[in-house]
């Protein structure tokens, strides 16, 4: 069989009888562009971005397909987000030429789709380019039928012919020559398409069990490719890889494995030293463009963030390393600041593009420095950042990295706070102002796990406002949105999963039963809307979802953790607390369903091999019956276990007149007569009860085998 990507390359390059000079056909009837366009009114930042474009935009929906089909026009899909900088060029190059809009307008039927609404629509393809030989990534540019499938993608299109790629006017012409002229040939690469990704979508249960050393093999596929001089994966750009980092380090911590532990060290070190980090703001960049870690991406996500939070909170306590520590509290203070919306919630992320020009409001030169800080102070920041004349950016300009000495020098630090200072008086990077909910709960789990490990009560009382912003906007029937904007999308998996793990992750730094109880009702939601019951697999979006082509699931990780994979970790700390909703089967029907994953390529699953890691180490959950708030006797015990890290563990405090009947292994948790009483359990089988923190203490080192 002809593979998709030969025939669309044939599309494209042409073949006998077809002349590449032919003008373009006439459509069925020109169509008036509207200025400002159908974009004006839609919730997100980029599709407002498009709406003042000649181009003849639809959002994502029905009348677009519709018209499509009336008019017999193929459809061109444009798919990226706020911040993405190459997603801006083509816009300004491109969608703001009226010459191309021309084309676009009498040719086609334009859609718009901002991945951060949409990630069931971008998921779908983004598959479909990969499967038709491209790398992927934004801003995604297809031709589709009418009935919405692919027959040629791309990325980004200069306008006209360069650096080896077609002009877009090019392609917009040919494409459409093609749909008039060789539609056979065009729908014979579409149904090729079709059943390709279909194909790819197919459940294959694994029959036989997994081997006892997946989790072992996935840590070994981990490391391959790892640059043993800069730290990271790759030659070339490097990412952050959060989910896989935080696997490994549970991991690392669970084993005591050197070689993991020494890795993911120098991979922190290497992303908080240098050009990653915003050393005068705080937080991390979306990645690096150099081998070295040296010159950013210079867009800041909330997803990157929340998630290197909690990393550096976690490995912070689990190393003893108070520079974690400094990273973790910074990254926290800058979401605080910079991304944290009125009512609580969190924007999206800070736009990578520059209106100073690129890098200019991050970037630093040495007269800059002496401005700010006087001489002598100029010159000792530029040496511990090393800036200088020449500069390792454009323009003579700096990317600050602190490449070894004191973190906490007090003097750096108030060097830092004053820098701040001068560079809020630049022109920053726009803000993405959209809320996404799944990444609302990134923010709410890493918030309230920092606050928790490193003893900060302001993170969990923010963490605590995006959770009351977040279930505000709950239908009645208990669905969630996708976004906090008016007449948002519905949830995806990942928002039901990732706004329960954060609640449990609340429910652990605060004891209040609200939040347990919410997040047994989300994840109970997530099974029953997107488990397929025929098969047990987790899909992204819930069925009968009409304006897409096909069912799509998504577990493996990637720059987000899979939603279907941490919606198997939440069920499975909900079953320790003994809720019914992480019934033993709901997980093990899903797992099967990831058996070839797990098998073939365990390192991309990380989310699922925590769980059969969870069945081998066995989970630990420690419950501390006060007697009140105001019970003295307590602190101990939290002092106790929030010294250590427990990756399959999970502590909760509970206090009597709690209703927490549903979850049996809190029930009839009754404190002692002079205070607080622990109970200790790893995976049901418990430990003596005891009122004597060092006997707490030694139940914890000791782990399952001793009583």
């Amino acid at each position: 069989m002809v593979s998709p990507i030969v025939l669309a390359l044939a599309l494209f390059c042409g073949s006998e009888g077809l002349d590449a000079s032919a003008p373009p056909p006439d459509s069925l009837g020109e169509s008036p562009t509207a200025t400002p366009n159908r974009l004006a009114g839609e919730a997100s930042d980029y599709l407002r971005m498009h709406a003042s474009n000649p181009v003849d935009w639809y959002p994502w929906g029905d009348e677009a397909f519709a018209r499509a089909r009336a008019e017999d026009k193929p459809i061109f899909l444009s798919i990226g987000y706020a911040s993405c900088h190459w997603c801006h060029v083509m816009e300004e190059e491109s969608f703001a030429d009226p010459t191309t809009a021309e084309l676009m307008n009498r040719l086609y039927v334009s859609i718009k789709v901002d991945r951060e609404e949409r990630p069931d629509v971008d998921a779908i393809y983004m598959r479909a380019i990969h499967m038709m030989g491209h790398d992927g990534g934004w801003p995604a540019s297809l031709w589709l039928t009418p009935d919405g499938v692919p027959f040629y993608v791309g990325t980004y299109f200069p306008p006209e012919p360069a650096r080896g790629r077609p002009g877009f006017k090019e392609v917009l012409t040919r494409m459409a020559t093609l749909w008039t002229q060789e539609r056979a040939r065009v729908m014979d690469v579409a149904d090729k398409v079709a059943a390709g990704l279909q194909t790819r979508t197919q459940v294959t249960l694994l029959e036989d069990p997994l081997p006892d050393d997946t989790p072992q093999r996935a840590v070994q596929q981990a490391w391959q490719g790892w640059d043993p001089i800069h730290a990271g994966w790759g030659q070339g750009t490097k990412f952050p890889s959060t989910p896989k980092v935080q696997w490994l380090l549970d991991h690392a911590v669970l084993t005591g494995d050197a070689v993991t532990i020494g890795h993911v060290r120098e991979l922190l070190d290497a992303m908080a030293r240098l050009g990653l980090r915003d050393h005068v703001g705080g937080g991390f960049h979306r990645y690096c463009v150099d081998v070295r870690w040296t010159v950013p991406h210079f867009e800041k996500m909330l997803y990157d963030n929340a998630q290197l939070l909690g990393l550096y909170a976690q490995a912070a306590v689990a190393f003893d390393e108070p520079r974690y520590a400094a990273v973790a509290r910074d990254t926290a203070a800058w979401m605080l600041r910079e991304l944290r919306a009125p009512g609580g919630g969190f924007m999206a992320a800070l736009d990578a593009d520059d209106p100073g020009g690129e890098g200019a409001y991050y970037t630093w030169t040495p007269s800059e420095l002496t401005t700010v800080l006087g001489q002598e102070r100029g010159d000792a920041f530029a040496a511990a950042y090393w800036v200088t004349p020449q500069g390792n950016f454009d323009h003579g300009r700096t990317v600050l990295r602190r490449l070894k000495g004191d973190w906490d020098d007090p003097a750096l630090a108030a060097d830092r706070r004053a820098l701040l200072a001068a560079r809020t008086k630049r022109p920053a990077p726009p803000t993405d102002t959209l809320q996404v909910v799944a990444w609302n709960g990134l923010a709410i789990s890493a918030l309230a796990r920092a606050g928790r490990l490193l003893a900060l009560p302001e993170l969990i009382a923010a963490a605590r406002g995006a959770a009351e912003q977040v279930l505000a906007a709950q239908s009645p029937d208990g669905g969630l949105p996708r976004t906090l904007a008016p007449d948002s999308p519905p949830g995806v998996i990942d928002d039901y999963a990732m706004v329960a793990g954060g609640l449990l992750d609340l429910y652990e730094a605060s004891g209040s039963p609200r939040w347990l109880h919410a997040a047994d009702r989300l994840a109970a939601q997530a099974v029953r809307r997107f488990q397929d019951p025929a098969t047990g697999a987790l899909d992204l979006s819930e069925d009968g979802r009409h304006d897409l082509i096909l069912t799509h699931r998504r577990y493996e990780a990637g720059a987000e953790p899979s939603g279907a994979g941490r919606l198997l970790t939440v069920l499975e700390r909900l079953r320790g607390l003994g809720s019914a909703t992480g019934a033993g089967t709901t997980v093990a029907r899903a797992l099967a369903t990831a058996g070839q994953a797990l098998a073939r390529a365990p390192s991309q699953v990380p989310d699922f091999v925590a769980v059969l890691q969870r069945y081998q180490v066995q989970g630990l959950d420690a419950v501390l019956a006060s007697t009140g708030p105001d019970d003295p006797t307590l602190a101990p015990f939290l002092a106790i276990w929030d010294a250590r890290v427990f990756p399959h563990g999970m502590r909760v405090v509970t206090q009597p007149g709690q209703d927490l009947s549903a979850f049996g292994a809190l029930a009839n948790k009754a404190p002692s007569p002079d205070g607080t009483r622990a109970y200790v359990c790893w995976d049901g089988v418990c430990k003596r009860p005891t009122d004597d923190p060092e006997t707490f203490a030694e139940q914890l080192r000791a782990g399952p085998r001793s009583r």
